[in-house]
């Protein structure tokens, strides 16, 4: 799959606001609704979108600190 500049605009809005609605979509990118609708399917069927997303805020939940951690385990240890 080729993907051009549009296509690229396409991602880029999804990417700030997975939620939006194809009409606006299109609107953002000065394109017609069907034609977007088309472009993400095919986007979506060759895996170039696998999943949309969700970010929580869990500061909000009452949780402010988040941490990684990473471990290594050497025989077995």
């Amino acid at each position: 799959m080729k993907i051009d500049m549009i296509d690229r605009q396409i991602l880029n809005e999804l990417a700030q606001d997975s939620r939006l609605s194809m009409r606006s979509l299109a609107k953002r990118i000065n394109l017609s609704a069907p034609s977007v609708t088309e472009r993400v399917r095919q986007m979506e069927s060759y895996g170039l979108i696998k999943r949309y997303g969700l970010t929580i805020n869990y500061e909000k939940l009452g949780s402010p600190i988040e941490c990684l951690v990473e471990a290594s385990i050497k025989e077995g240890r």
